[in-house]
């Protein structure tokens, strides 16, 4: 046994059929599929052949073309016509090699009868036979039992032809039969190995696919890991293979979100039930992010980073962030379970320019830097909770679609005395 050999899945290598019945009609099915275009080409050739036995009998047998051109086109036409017409139709999806191997015992039991009406047509016989066999396990590529099957069938019928109905002495009858017979027995060894190798190549191309396909899932696993912690717009510029990812935008909108109550809350629960609070706000913010079309950029403890304007042609960007903002408020302050929890969000905005670009060797992380973050970082720290606080810039071009309420001046570390607002509602038109 060959090395590629005992990598087949299990086989009955007498029958060369797969145990797994499954798998056998997966190699049936895509056998036939191969087999189609050589056995439409096949017939092709086989018309021309026949059609050249006519011309055969205007030189050698005049007197016999006027029956045996009808009996020759009539025996082939319609019957290679339907095969071909098969071929193209689902409706014989699963038997065309079944057709392919009834269209060779046709073509041997009729190359018999019309060989006898030439002249000496015994010895003419035995070639076209044994180009009929081999052009059916290579042309047509019939399996080997399929080949055994039909050739034997024919091989015998010559055998009874020469006994009954010629005038062949018994050495010559046996000699054109062992000639025969020899024939079928090569023939039957050549595609016992034909099929084997065709199962090999079909086996090695399914461990292929399936090997393909693992590694696809697996790359898309990688892939969906690597949105989770970056931008889809990032994480396509990274795997296209930009090394060191440094963008200016000269107007973002950033919104920092903080669950206020969670750090207290946190001493005096389990881990596990902290945590799928935390998953269960979180995800919706994810959800409401992507509704809104804006940029998750990243949690921190528990506290949740958006950012709009990030990408070319994502437009109102900033009135987007706050429709966002108020969405996260209002299903906080809907969750019973949150409410009973005595859980709270704060929410800070600012727009402006900053500065975006992806850190880290091993472990990748995006984020934004600029005077613009940290004043938005500066909203949701000196906010309060269930309110939006925004910085002027934000009131001054969103006063048009939103109401604010104006604050004392507050004095921000790192910034002095600072004018804010709470946003209200949104104005209707």
């Amino acid at each position: 046994m060959s090395k590629q050999e005992a990598q087949l899945p299990e086989m009955n290598r007498l029958w060369l059929h797969f145990l797994d019945k499954d798998l056998e009609q997966e190699f049936h099915l895509s056998y036939e599929k191969e087999i189609r275009s050589p056995l439409r080409f096949g017939i092709i050739i086989s018309i021309a052949s026949w059609l050249s036995g006519i011309l055969l009998f205007y030189y050698t047998a005049p007197d016999k073309l006027w029956y045996m051109a009808p009996v020759i086109l009539l025996g082939i036409v319609p019957f290679f016509s339907f095969i071909v017409y098969a071929t193209y139709n689902d409706r014989f999806k699963g038997k065309i090699h079944l057709i392919g191997a009834l269209s060779n015992v046709w073509a041997g039991l009729l190359a018999i009868y019309v060989c006898g009406e030439f002249p000496n047509g015994s010895s003419f016989t035995v070639p076209v036979l044994i180009f009929i066999l081999f052009f059916g396990s290579y042309m047509v590529r019939l399996r080997w039992l399929a080949t055994v099957t039909v050739s034997f069938i024919y091989s015998l019928g010559f055998q009874l032809y020469m006994i009954y109905f010629t005038e062949l002495t018994m050495d010559t009858v046996a000699l054109y039969a062992f000639i025969m017979w020899l024939t079928w027995v090569f023939a039957a060894m050549a595609g016992r190995v034909s099929e084997l190798k065709d199962r090999i190549r079909f086996a090695q191309r399914r461990t292929i696919n399936q090997q393909r396909k693992v590694i696809e899932k697996e790359k898309e696993e990688s892939e969906k890991l690597l949105l989770n912690i970056l931008p889809p717009f990032i994480a396509d510029r990274l795997k296209s293979g930009e090394n060191i990812i440094a963008d200016k935008h000269t107007d973002a909108s950033i919104l920092f979100a903080d669950m206020v109550g969670f750090t207290q809350l946190s001493a005096n629960m389990p881990a596990d039930a902290l945590i799928r609070i935390l998953n269960r706000v979180f995800s919706e913010f994810d959800r409401l992010t992507e509704e809104y079309e804006l940029e998750k950029i990243k949690t921190i403890g528990d506290g949740y980073m958006v950012a709009g304007g990030l990408i070319k042609g994502h437009e109102n960007h900033l009135y987007r962030i706050l429709k966002l903002g108020m969405a996260m408020i209002h299903f906080i302050d809907d969750d019973e379970e949150l409410k009973d929890m005595g859980i709270e969000v704060r929410i800070g905005v600012n727009s402006g320019p900053v500065i975006a670009g992806v850190i880290g060797t091993h472990k990748f992380s995006y984020d934004l830097w600029g005077d613009t973050v940290n004043t938005g970082s500066r909203m949701e720290a000196y906010g309060q909770t269930g309110k939006i606080c925004v910085s002027e810039v934000v009131k001054l071009r969103m006063e048009k679609h939103f109401e604010f309420e104006k604050r004392e001046l507050i004095d921000i570390k790192g910034k002095g005395p600072t004018q804010t607002y709470f946003l209200i509602a949104e104005k209707e038109f």
